[in-house]
């Protein structure tokens, strides 16, 4: 039991810590300048204070490659 919950709470930690590392969007939508969020897929409005994704958490990386 006492295994089981240290394992959890591992495991918690693990998945907040990896949403603190910036991941780029994965689309960008021109039409409504919005985003996808590469962690939940969840769309989110392109504006300077979004930092991090407002369903998952994921801390987002605005950049665009140019190609």
């Amino acid at each position: 039991e006492k295994y089981t919950l240290a394992l959890k709470a591992m495991r918690t930690a693990i998945t907040a810590l990896k949403k603190q590392i910036p991941k780029k969007v994965v689309r960008y939508f021109e039409i409504d300048f919005s985003a996808e969020c590469p962690a939940c897929k969840g769309r989110i409005a392109a504006h300077a204070s979004h930092q991090n994704c407002r369903w998952c958490g994921q801390k987002l990386e605005w950049s665009v490659d140019d190609d």
